[in-house]
């Protein structure tokens, strides 16, 4: 009740400059701004949420609405991407984060690898590409979702091999971007680390959208 009649009488004389507005002012300040600031954080956390689920819910429908386009807009490899698979060792176990339809498979395959591949992407029909161009026991597709943070855990499931400590190189070309939140991405960087095997390497890249022409 106290707490009541102080940010009452605090209301009528806030814009006042009588004697001891200051100290009065200080008080309802800090009586109310800690539960102002609390609901106003559980506000932007709400929204936040709500446009990461957004975010992610419109790219998934990209790529399920043009699949087939966007993939015969990635049938040849980016010259950082061969010189990475150039140093690859050839006992090595790959895991291909966002593979897409394949096309580092298919590059991978013909180096006539003795190692194992393994390719996640969110995309069912991106890997049904993926899965028509390589056909090798070696190599597996699985439809994961690297937003989900059990994926890993899912992976190892299906593969019913464990795979902590065990990958050679994680590659991941421009996939980090679709993770729309520091968060996300952060604890994705987490679970790469514990599949990697101490020699173990990530090898990624990423889009620069600041250093892209803006008009």
């Amino acid at each position: 009740m106290a707490d009541r009649i102080l940010n009452r009488s605090a209301g009528a004389h806030l814009l006042q400059d009588s004697p001891g507005e200051f100290d009065l002012f200080g008080c309802v300040v800090a009586g109310i701004l800690p539960r102002l600031l609390g609901v106003h954080q559980r506000i932007i956390q709400g929204m936040r949420d709500e446009i990461i689920t957004r975010l992610l819910q419109l790219n998934s429908a990209f790529y399920q609405t043009f699949a087939d386009h966007f993939s015969q807009t990635r049938e040849r490899l980016q010259p950082g991407v061969l010189q990475a698979l150039e140093n690859l060792p050839s006992e090595a176990w790959v895991l291909d984060l966002g593979c897409g339809n394949g096309e580092l498979a298919l590059e991978w395959l013909s180096r006539d690898p003795a190692g194992r591949y393994i390719g996640i992407d969110a995309s069912p029909l991106l890997l049904e590409i993926a899965r028509g161009k390589v056909q090798d026991p070696r190599f597996s597709f699985h439809v994961l979702d690297l937003s989900d943070p059990a994926w890993s855990e899912v992976l190892e499931t299906e593969l019913a091999i464990p795979l902590r400590d065990r990958i050679d190189r994680v590659l991941s070309f421009s996939v980090l971007h679709h993770l729309p939140d520091a968060a996300l991405r952060k604890r994705l960087a987490l679970q790469v680390h514990r599949l990697l095997n101490e020699s173990g390497q990530w090898i990624h890249s990423n889009w620069n959208f600041l250093a892209s022409k803006r008009y």
